[in-house]
């Protein structure tokens, strides 16, 4: 019981870690997105005129 229970920490530790870094780098795309006038969606713009 106490062995599942360590693991299962391990594990959810594991998870919370790798979502950190996900939304770490989703939040990080998102402020030089937005710093550089988002300029990834203005793109579309740009080839219709």
């Amino acid at each position: 019981s106490q062995e599942n229970e360590s693991e299962d920490f391990k594990n959810f530790r594991y998870k919370l870690k790798e979502l950190t870094n996900v939304t770490k780098n989703y939040f990080e795309n998102l402020v030089r997105g937005l710093a550089n006038g988002l300029s990834e969606v203005n793109c579309e713009n740009e080839l219709k005129s």
